[in-house]
This record gives structure tokens, sequence and C-alpha cells, in this order.
């Protein structure tokens, strides 16, 4: 490798889970790990934890991604983490690995990833009864209130917060078709190649079928060779994986790892707290572990019961919604055709949320499939330290999925469109109900308790889940620090400002907003444009305003009075300016300040052509001849924490995305010298 990466030791139980999960997902039980490196990153780690933390379910998947093809380069990984795009995400497959099965080495990295709550990408318009995704790639407008995912294929996800994904390891294997993906066997003959060996012979350490060990014993030398049954004999000549030279003799209970004599006497079991260890006869371990799988394995059984129950009830909800569809169809046929094509895409809407959750537990039912299949394998087949593992590690990934609380709660959708007196299809309404906690599915409970998700109709702008609003810098206290230190100075304001405004006619708030801009001085606000005095032109405020120097612009929409100060000239030549001022926008009406600094790869400060006038790329546009087509979406440029592309974003300022600008005033400054 060229990058200098910890190693990961083969023997610990890191490298165990992530061998473990290789062979999962690829279906490969023989499959071997050759090194494994550390590329994890504390703050991400920490980021991915909180996610996890404050997400039920979390719904943590491992992803593997070959290195061949990838957008962002190893180095980047290593040195960053996986990005997110904010807008359009990050896009990656579950429960496959493309492999270069050449038979040269793979190379992948190991991430995880929170899919939380999963939403189809579902083409609205498609038969109900079929998953048909839209081809269009998702953005984050498009993840709905309550979601944390987007499924855009066959196990194929988009998630848009970093919080959601980190990188773990960088893994080197070799896939040999016909090798890797062979089944263990502990019975091959070693002389003919044979699944036929029964006898185990001591002086040539070697496994063999009956006619193997009659045709290589049947002369003077060998003929008095210590042999005994296979399958007795297999937990003594098991070879250490620290030192191959030493057969096993113990089990280690706490560290769950083979222990050899070497081990013991001078190895990692003879010091320290490791050599109070409590070791087993590796023939008693076998002994264990086989008995536990010869047991039904009432994980398997529960798990698998609970999933087929949930199926169950998707396919039954899924029937009822297409029973209410009918019956809403042959009402509103009585009245209007129009009315219908309406109420397909609401049941639509109501019915992708219930195959998405069919889906992600199809999906589950698949992985314990494969978690059960790998467990067959290895009892019937494995020798002793193989299957040992093997059982460990699926306890430790049963302990992932404990309580089932991984699997999608359950929803309260319903098929429950009536008709009204006038054609308008919606769901009854009805008092939202209080979201309940979620539930915890341990195996333990008989049945589990339904969970209500909340459904918001919304055509076009979806939103994403914002639990709690930013705190923001307040104009209040920002005043108060001014005058504070005005006061100090013996420095007072002469006049009152903005005097004349028809906007702000308060003179607290008028006192407040001037106290904010960042002056060393006291230059005076005057007007140098008024719609209500000069009328709502753009072109004219243009001639009014352009190259005059600092400006702040106010603006009143509906009950909401907001603006810009602008700490450089305009020029309406479409330069975008990006030297560093003191430019910042602001809200009267919410005491908001809003200072520079959003989320857009191409921030920038101001920008007009003679049709607009902009503050950053989207965060506040004057445009439209006499400014009817306006709008607002916070996190470009300027910000204070909003999730970017949210709706809080677009409707913080004007209350909406896009709106016609009620009034607008713009004000110079000059001193009295």
């Amino acid at each position: 490798m060229s990058l200098t990466l910890p190693q990961v030791s083969p023997f610990g139980e890191e490298f165990g889970y992530v061998e473990h999960q290789l062979r999962l997902q690829l279906n490969a039980p023989s499959l071997e790990l050759i090194d494994l490196f550390d590329i994890g990153l504390k703050p991400v780690n920490s980021q991915f934890n909180n996610y996890v933390k404050n997400h039920d379910p979390a719904n943590v998947v491992d992803v593997f991604l070959p290195t061949v093809g990838l957008k962002q380069s190893k180095s980047d990984i290593v040195s960053h983490g996986i990005k997110v795009h904010p807008n359009d995400g990050f896009t990656f497959q579950t429960d496959t690995v493309e492999l270069n099965k050449s038979g040269e080495f793979n190379e992948v990295i190991h991430i995880q990833v929170g899919l939380g709550r999963v939403i189809n990408h579902q083409d609205i318009k498609s038969a109900m009864d079929k998953v048909q995704y839209l081809t269009q790639a998702p953005t984050v407008s498009n993840l709905q209130e309550g979601y944390e995912s987007i499924r855009i294929g066959d196990n194929k996800f988009v998630v848009f917060n970093p919080g959601q994904v980190r990188a773990l390891h960088v893994c080197k294997f070799e896939y040999k078709e016909g090798i890797s993906d062979k089944e263990p066997c502990a019975t091959i003959c070693d002389m003919c190649g044979k699944h036929n060996a029964t006898i185990y012979c001591q002086n040539d350490a070697k496994k063999l079928c009956v006619d193997c060990d009659k045709s290589g014993h049947n002369n003077e030398f060998t003929k008095d060779h210590k042999r005994e049954d296979l399958k007795a004999a297999l937990p003594f000549v098991q070879k250490c994986p620290e030192h191959p030279h030493c057969n096993v003799m113990y089990y280690c209970m706490k560290c769950h790892r083979p222990i050899c004599m070497d081990c013991k006497v001078k190895g990692s079991h003879a010091h320290g707290e490791f050599a109070k260890h409590k070791l087993i006869p590796i023939e008693k371990a076998y002994s264990d572990a086989m008995g536990i799988l010869r047991r039904p394995l009432p994980f398997f059984d529960q798990r698998n019961r609970i999933i087929d129950d949930e199926l169950e009830a998707t396919k039954e909800k899924l029937e009822e919604i297409r029973m209410n569809q009918k019956s809403v169809e042959d009402e509103i046929m009585r009245i209007a055709m129009k009315a219908i094509e309406d109420s397909r895409v609401q049941n639509a809407r109501v019915a992708n949320i219930v195959k998405s959750k069919q889906l992600e537990l199809l999906r589950k039912k698949d992985e314990l499939k494969r978690q059960r299949f790998l467990l067959d394998s290895y009892k019937q087949n494995a020798e002793p330290v193989p299957l040992l593992e093997t059982v460990y590690r699926n306890m430790k990934l049963e302990e992932t999925m404990a309580g089932n609380k991984d699997l999608p709660q359950d929803i309260s959708v319903e098929g429950n469109l009536i008709v009204y007196g006038r054609i308008e299809i919606s769901p009854p309404k009805i008092e939202k109900p209080q979201e309940k906690k979620p539930v915890n599915r341990d195996l333990n409970q008989s049945q589990s308790t339904p969970y209500s998700y909340t459904y918001t109709e919304s055509e076009a702008q979806s939103t994403v889940l914002e639990p709690k609003d930013p705190h923001y810098t307040k104009l209040t206290k920002m005043a108060q620090r001014k005058q504070s230190k005005y006061d100090q100075n013996g420095i007072s304001v002469e006049f009152v400002p903005f005097a004349d405004s028809k906007i702000i006619t308060d003179g607290t708030l008028r006192n407040r907003l001037y106290m904010c801009f960042p002056f060393k001085g006291v230059p005076e606000p005057h007007m140098l444009f008024s719609s209500e005095e000069h009328g709502k032109n753009i072109r004219l405020m243009h001639k009014m305003i352009d190259n005059m120097g600092i400006t702040c612009i106010l603006i009143k929409s509906g009950d909401q009075v907001f603006g810009g100060f602008a700490a450089s000239k305009w020029t309406a030549d479409g330069t975008k300016k990006t030297d560093k001022s003191s430019t910042f926008l602001f809200s009267i009406t919410k005491d908001a300040f809003i200072p520079y600094g959003g989320q857009s790869d191409e921030k920038f400060y101001t920008m007009s052509t003679p049709e607009t006038l902009n503050f950053g790329g989207k965060d506040l546009v004057i445009a439209g001849e006499s400014f009817e087509r306006c709008s607002s979406e916070l996190e470009n440029s300027f910000g204070i924490g909003f999730l970017y592309g949210s709706q809080k974003a677009k409707e913080f300022l004007a209350g909406k995305h896009r709106f016609a600008a009620d009034q607008i005033e713009v004000w110079g400054f000059f001193t009295s010298d």
C-alpha cells in the first residue's frame, strides 16, 4: 500500500467481524481476509455514534466499496472520511461487493451507514402494486419528513447526512472462484481430495478415506502408523493461528481464541490479566459449540417469525389501501373523472411508506438467511477452530441485533381516503396523534405495539426532519453591546435612524437595527430608494442605488420584515463579490442576525444584474420587474445552522420560499462631515 496505515491484528474481534461480514455478503464461507487497516477518524466516529444514539432505529449496515472506480480517492477517504454532498447525498449499495475475480487481490473500503428509516424513490404515478423507482437521481428535497434514507433501487440507497456514514477499514483479500465460495469441509481426504475422509493418521498428520488408508498403510514401514477416528481426532490436531507449529490445546472463554502451549507459556496468555483467563480443553469447547448448534436456534426462528409477521402485515395493509382505492374510485366516478388521478397519487404515497418498510424487512430476512446458511455450513463441515470462530462471531453479530431494534418500526398509515361533498381527496381530517415511543421488539415479546408515523401531504416540497431550530444571535443583544460601548466612549447618536421608513415605524426597532451595523463612526442613514415613493421598478432601483457605496435593504412581505446589509457597492454587471466583508442578512420580525458562512461549495457575498439583486447565491434574491419573483433559501452563503435545502432554511426570512415584496427601501449612509 502507498499509504502507511495502522494494521489491525488478525487475531482480534475487529478482524474477525470484518471477515465474517465479507463472507456473509459474498456468500463465500471460505474467504480469508489477508490485511485489514484501520482508517477510522475520531471526529467522524463521534459524529456517527451520536447519530446512532439519537435515531431509533439507527439501522446500521456494513458496506464494502471497491477502491477501484471510487469518485473519492482512497487517500482523501483516509484523511477526511466519506464525503456526503449536502444536496446530492452519498449513494451506495448494500449486501453485495463488486469483485475482481481474475485471481488478483481485491481492495475495498469498509464503511458503516446508519440507514435509519428508509423511503422508496417511488414513481408515485406508477401502478400501486409495483415498485417502480424514479430514474432521476434524488436530492435532499426528496427526503420525506421522518425518514433518513432514500432507496433508489435493489438494496441501493442515498443518504444526505454526513453523520450517517463512517469509514472504518481498508480490506485486502483474494477471491478465488470455486475456492473462496466453497463450503468449509473437515472431511476432505488429504490423499485423493474426495469428501469422504473418516480416519486420521497421527504419524502422517493426514486425513484419509478408507481406500487411501488401505493403499497408504500396506507395507512394513507404514502398517503400524497410529490411526484413529477422524471426528475424535480433529479437536486435538488443530493448529494455533499464532503458532502454526503447535497444536491447539485450550479455548479461552473470555477472548474466544484458541490457545496452544506456546500461547500459555510465553505468548498471549502467559502474563498479566490474560494469564488469569479461564481456559477449557479444546475438545470440550468444540463439543459445547456443536451442542449449541444441534439445538433449535430461537434467535433465527423468532426473528424470522417477526419478519414474516411484519411482511404479512404490509401485504394486508397494501390490500387495504388497494381496496380503499377501488371504493374511492367508484364514488369519484359518479362525480368526476378528474379526481381519480389525485386519489391514486395520495394512496400511492401511503403505499410507498408500507412498501418501503416491506423491502427493508425483505432485506433483513435475506441477511438472516445468509447468516443461518453460514452457520449451517460450519455446523456440518467446519473444523473446530473455524467453527468456534464462526459461532463466536455470530454471537457478536446477534448482539448488534438484540431487541430487533434495527427492524423498521410499525407504521400507522391507513388506506382511509373518503369522499367529501366536493372532489377533494385526502385522509380523514382528524387531530394529529401524538408520536408514540419506538417499539422494543425484543424476541421475548409476544407481539409488538403500534408506532405512529406522521405523514404530511406536500406535492413538491418534502422536508428533512429537523429536531430543533438552531440558536442564532439576536439583534437585540448585538444592539445592547454596541450601545454599551458607545456609552463607555461617550458616543451618542444625534439623529433618528431610518426616520422616514414606511417599513420600520417603531423607534426602538429602528435604533436596534442601526446599532447592529459595523460602523466605527455614526454615519446617518438616508433613503436612496423607496417602492412607496418611486414605485415598484427594479431597473429604476438599480439606477438609484448602484455605485452608491454601503447600503441597507429593507423588505416587507406579508407580516415579515427582513433585509440585508451590503458592505460593498452594487454593480449590475453580474460580478460575484467574494472579497471578505461585513455583509450580513437580518430578520426584524424574528430578531435574528444571519452572518456569512453557508454550506454551498460556491459562496459569495453579493451579486446583481439589471433584473436581480442577490445576497449569496440563493439566500436572498430580489427579482421581477416589480419585485414579484423574489425568493430566499438560507445556508448557501449566509446561515444560522439549518439543514441545507430544508424547508425551514427556505421559509425563515419571508415565511415562504418564493414571495413578492410588498415594500422595499434601500438606505445609504453618510457623515455630517
